[in-house]
């Protein structure tokens, strides 16, 4: 399949995971996110990078909050003309600040290096269990990933965001693991 077949692949199928995230009910979200937290409960990694959930992602500030009552927990900051991230430990859901995407994020970069974490919470939009991973398209994580051992990323979905393969293109980073509501399963 060509670049130009593979990148439009890729953006039928944001959009068909999106149309099911903004489906899912208040209720059945809080409920995931409460299956979440329980797993959160169980991480006992000294360093975890993480993200703050957006347009209906897994995960919420408070499955932020028991992960930094364990841990240290880094954030990405994106700044004002970069495509690149940067990296701030989460000092709490009051420290988060509009980003220049209008992502919530730690109001600069404090130094944190993403290598320093043990484990790298990916967010997507669908995994495969071949570690293929589906971003939202921007390329900030495919980027911040290069170099990172797969073995330590784990890419956060709902359980039915999950497909045996997704498109790549070369520039993409596949993970080693994911994360649901209701599995953790090493891939690849």
């Amino acid at each position: 399949m060509s670049e130009d077949a593979q990148r439009a692949r890729k953006a039928a199928l944001r959009g068909e995971y999106a149309a099911r995230r903004a489906a899912r009910s208040a209720a059945e979200k809080q409920r995931l996110d409460s299956l979440l937290l329980r797993r959160a409960r169980e991480c006992d990694a000294a360093t975890i990078a993480a993200f703050v959930p957006v347009r209906g992602e897994p995960g919420s500030l408070d499955v932020l909050d028991e992960l930094a009552r364990r841990a240290r927990v880094l954030l990405p900051v994106t700044g004002p003309l970069s495509r690149r991230l940067e990296w701030a430990a989460y000092a709490g859901a009051e420290h988060l600040v509009p980003g220049p995407l209008g992502l919530l994020q730690p109001a600069a970069g404090d130094g944190s290096l993403l290598r320093d974490a043990d484990i790298v919470l990916v967010p997507a939009v669908a995994i495969g269990l071949d570690g293929t991973r589906l971003g939202h398209g921007g390329g900030f994580y495919d980027r911040a990933l290069t170099g990172v051992p797969t073995r330590r990323l784990v890419a956060v979905v709902h359980d039915d965001e999950v497909a045996a393969t997704l498109p790549v293109e070369p520039h993409d980073v596949r993970v080693g693991w994911l994360c649901t509501p209701t599995r953790l399963q090493r891939l690849g």
